[in-house]
């Protein structure tokens, strides 16, 4: 399993260098979005040139008692953003938002998708709502497990395929519906091996 896992993989700084090769005049700026208690919000933005016409934006959330996790939320906000850019399929959070916390489902009241569709089409913007696909389901828990992991691929790929095992679904079956449950699975499972081996 680990071969296959995420061989398709970029990582953040990939990305800035692909940016930088196809737009050279880009500015990609992160800010702290938002600082509260231990969660950290930072949004991406990226500009196609001088202009202030944002092309793409994406965030990343931390909590960030841990080591190196406020580092973490600007990386994920950064990779975000540019993988909406560079066209790779965006994740489940990149479409609506920052991702959900553990025990709350996507909020469809935040973000009507009548009204998304709306402005994207007054802005002139063409999309793709990608988020129900299954293979954007599956990249987005995979890409989640690499996270958790540190960028560890063995580790992403155990964590991913414990999960499964555990809940009782073949990949096949995963989809939209069941994506939280297994990303949820995934993080209990990296939280016992690093309070297990601490």
């Amino acid at each position: 399993m680990t071969a296959k896992f995420l061989e398709d993989y970029v990582k953040v700084n990939e990305l800035i260098d692909e940016m930088n090769q196809k737009y050279p005049k880009a500015r990609l700026v992160t800010e702290l979005e938002s600082l509260s208690g231990d969660i950290a919000i930072f949004k991406a933005s990226l500009f196609l040139d001088d202009s202030d016409v944002v092309k793409c934006t994406g965030y990343g959330a931390e909590n960030i008692t841990r080591e190196k996790k406020l580092e973490k939320a600007e990386s994920v906000a950064r990779g975000r953003c540019l993988r909406v850019l560079l066209g790779a399929e965006p994740t489940f959070e990149e479409m609506q938002g920052i991702a959900p916390s553990k025990d709350q489902a996507p909020s469809k009241e935040a973000a009507p998708k009548k009204s998304i569709e709306q402005e994207l089409e007054k802005a002139d913007i063409d999309y793709v709502d990608v988020s129900t696909s299954q293979t954007h389901v599956i990249n987005n828990v995979k890409s989640f497990a690499m996270d958790l992991a540190s960028e560890n691929k063995t580790n992403a790929a155990n964590w991913y395929a414990q999960a499964l095992g555990e809940l009782g679904i073949n990949e096949k079956q995963l989809d939209i519906n069941n994506m939280q449950t297994v990303k949820n699975k995934i993080q209990d499972i990296a939280t016992e091996i690093q309070v297990g081996g601490a």
